[in-house]
């Protein structure tokens, strides 16, 4: 039988898509392009390290004035070092959800970065997974970085997002006793500053979810 397989971004990607791009995006998964350099990578890092303390936001300073002294040698870098700066700009002004500057929690990581829906293993890779003591219980959160300038999440793509956070830590992460706060697994797409949490229907979504997970099956297939 086939494995199935799509990272978590471009499952979200996938949701929204034309038929003919979601046979790019299959294709795209089939045959990844190891060359491909990624962009956004210092923003994307900061903004990794400022989820660690949310009250410090000396991280994307930081990184804001690395980028400005970096000499770019072509229009790829050039690009990329206009574009970072900008998202690293836009998330300085992003509202966090009141819960998350409130709780003092620690970071902490899993080697299990896959769930498995309807046949497809979904690559979720969480960019920060969180744990914190909340109402005399131990509560968990995670954070799925988006920063794609021409490509943006609309709010349902967020959501998808979220919402398989939410599953991941459930099967993957906690323990007996622990618990998932929806309002703690948060898609963050830089561009379309938006921060949304997984909804609290999960099982509305999760069933929309599986039924995606057929349509990659099937074009997978084809």
């Amino acid at each position: 039988m086939a494995k199935f397989y799509i990272s978590i971004n471009q499952f979200a990607e996938f949701s929204e898509a034309t038929e003919s791009s979601k046979k790019r995006i299959i294709k795209q998964q089939k045959t990844p392009n190891k060359f491909l350099i990624p962009w956004y990578q210092k923003a994307k890092g900061a903004i990794k390290k400022f989820f660690t303390d949310t009250k410090d936001y000396s991280p994307i300073e930081n990184a804001i004035k690395e980028l400005e002294a970096k000499v770019p040698i072509n229009d790829r870098q050039r690009n990329d070092r206009a574009a970072s700066i900008q998202a690293l700009e836009v998330m300085k002004k992003i509202k966090l959800p009141r819960i998350l500057s409130s709780l003092s929690y620690e970071v902490v990581t899993t080697d299990d970065k896959e769930i498995h829906i309807n046949d497809v293993d979904v690559k979720i890779a969480p960019e920060i997974i969180i744990k914190a003591s909340y109402k005399n219980e131990i509560i968990y959160g995670a954070v799925k970085i988006h920063i794609c300038k021409g490509k943006p999440f609309n709010h349902v793509q967020c959501s998808y997002v979220a919402a398989l956070l939410y599953q991941h830590l459930t099967k993957k992460v906690i323990k007996k006793g622990e618990r998932v706060l929806p309002e703690l697994c948060l898609c963050l797409d830089v561009f379309a500053e938006r921060l949304v949490p997984a909804p609290e229907n999960i099982a509305a979504v999760s069933s929309t979810i599986r039924i995606i997970c057929g349509d990659i099956k099937r074009l997978w297939s084809a």
